[in-house]
C-alpha cells in the first residue's frame, strides 16, 4: 500500500496560504488518510522524520578522513620548507620563515615604517619587558579593616569578626 502524503495550504510568516506544502506524513496511514495526531510541517532545514538523524546516531558517522590537514598545519608545514635566498652575496638554502624574517628586517632598515612597527613587536622578549608590578601592601590591619568593609556590605551589619 502506499503511503499517503496530505497536501495542505501553508501559511507563511506574512499570513499569505501558500499550496502544495506537506503537512504531515505517515507511512503507516489507511486509505482513508487519517494523519497523525502532530502534524509535522516539511520545510528548508526539516526533512521527513524518516530522513531525519535517529537519537545518538552521528551525522558524520566516519569522522574526518584521516591525513586532512587545517590550515594552520597547511600553512606551518609550507613556511618550514627551504627556499634559496641571497644572504650577503651567497646563495643559500633557508625556510621560508627566516626568509620573511630577513625581508622584514630588510625592509625596516630601509624605512618601512609598518617593517620597523613589525620588527619591534615581534623582535622583543616577552620576558625582559620592563611592566613593573606596583609592591603589594602587606599591613594586616589594612587587609582586617577591607575584610570587615566587606563583611558589612555582605551580611548589613559588621560587628562580627570571622573566627
Amino acid at each position: 500500500m502506499r503511503a499517503l502524503m496530505t497536501f495542505l495550504p501553508r501559511v507563511s510568516a506574512r499570513g499569505a496560504q501558500h499550496e502544495g506544502a506537506i503537512m504531515s506524513y505517515n507511512p503507516h496511514a489507511g486509505a482513508e488518510g487519517d494523519l497523525s495526531a502532530d502534524p509535522y510541517i516539511v520545510t528548508r532545514g526539516k526533512p521527513p522524520r524518516e530522513y531525519q538523524f535517529k537519537p545518538g546516531k552521528s551525522g558524520n558517522p566516519r569522522g574526518r578522513p584521516p591525513g586532512t590537514k587545517d590550515f594552520r598545519t597547511l600553512l606551518q608545514r609550507e613556511l618550514d620548507r627551504a627556499v634559496n635566498a641571497s644572504v650577503n652575496g651567497r646563495v643559500t638554502k633557508v625556510s621560508k620563515r627566516e626568509a620573511i624574517a630577513m625581508r622584514l628586517v630588510e625592509k625596516a632598515l630601509k624605512g618601512d615604517h609598518k617593517a620597523i612597527e613589525a620588527c619591534l613587536k615581534y623582535g622583543e622578549d616577552p620576558a625582559s619587558s620592563d611592566v613593573a608590578l606596583p609592591p603589594m601592601d602587606t599591613d594586616p590591619r589594612k587587609e582586617i579593616e577591607l575584610l570587615e568593609a566587606f563583611m558589612a556590605r555582605g551580611t548589613g551589619g559588621g560587628d562580627e569578626r570571622p573566627s
